[in-house]
């Protein structure tokens, strides 16, 4: 249990592989969710979960050759084995949101100021997000069965009810 996690990258399309671990959490991972900023894509940002739903959010400005933890916050789901799903904002460098399975909340992280978005109005188990290149208001919020949208920043969310279960 105390083995340090490895996790490595390829920049060949899989043919080699580096080790990556300066800064990485130390013990048994699960998947690991992983965004790259579309502004600079040295900024990876990895939400990390491990035993006991400790772990966190961590970011490389250099493809990985280092890391820092942003954040203590995970996905809240069932333990490391389920899924890690962070997006990385195509409007605001430094804004990425992490989907969360309680709840169906999620986190937006702007540099550092973690803030709980408003889904009051939304399901549990989110599962996607999506966005529009124009339209920094606008998020598609995909669940286990059923999908919401905002045009206001999360202020107010719209039901879809043309979709079949």
């Amino acid at each position: 249990m105390g083995k340090k996690a490895e996790s490595h990258k390829s920049t060949d399309g899989g043919k080699t592989w580096t080790e990556l671990s300066n800064g990485l959490p130390d013990g048994v991972t699960g998947k690991i969710g992983l965004a790259i900023s579309p502004q600079n894509p040295d900024y990876v940002y990895a939400a990390i979960e491990l035993i006991r739903r400790s772990g966190g959010v961590f970011l490389t400005k250099n493809q990985g050759a280092s890391w820092e933890k942003m954040s203590d916050a995970v996905s809240g789901a069932t333990g490391p084995h389920y899924y890690q799903e962070l997006y990385a904002s195509p409007h605001d460098f430094g804004t990425i949101y992490l989907v969360r399975r309680s709840n169906a909340n999620f986190l937006v992280i702007m540099e550092r100021t973690f803030n709980q978005l408003s889904t009051d109005a939304t399901h549990s188990d989110s599962h996607s997000l999506n966005f529009i290149e124009d339209e920094p208001d606008f998020l598609l919020l995909g669940m286990t069965v059923e999908i919401y949208e905002t045009l206001d920043g999360t202020k107010t969310w719209r039901y879809i009810e043309n979709l079949v279960h």
